[in-house]
């Protein structure tokens, strides 16, 4: 068994990284539309391709996971054991990162 200081620990270190994974899709997807609206025309592989469709999944759950407890606005609004629930989805974000290359 972990000893309480280990996990606050990690509990911290957690915290202090948690808005990365939802920043990361936001980043990769600014650079995919503009890449494709301005070289290559190519905005429909977004949800024509497997890679779109997953890409697009990956971002709107990044949303849910990530936000509600790194924005204080939804951290006030939900209840803590909804924002935990919420975080589960990222087992579904994961899954959808393993189809998306």
């Amino acid at each position: 068994a972990r000893s309480s200081s280990s996990r606050k620990d990690l509990h911290q270190t957690h915290g202090r990284f948690h808005p990365t994974p939802g920043l990361i899709p936001h980043h990769k997807l600014f650079c995919e539309l503009s890449k494709s609206i301005d070289f290559e025309g190519n905005i429909h592989f977004l949800w024509t391709k497997a890679t779109g469709i997953t890409g697009l999944l990956c971002l709107c759950l990044s949303f849910c996971t990530v936000w509600p407890m790194a924005l204080g606005l939804l951290k006030r609004a939900m209840s803590f054991e909804v924002r935990k629930r919420l975080h589960y989805l990222s087992i579904v974000w994961a899954i959808a990162m393993c189809f998306h290359a």
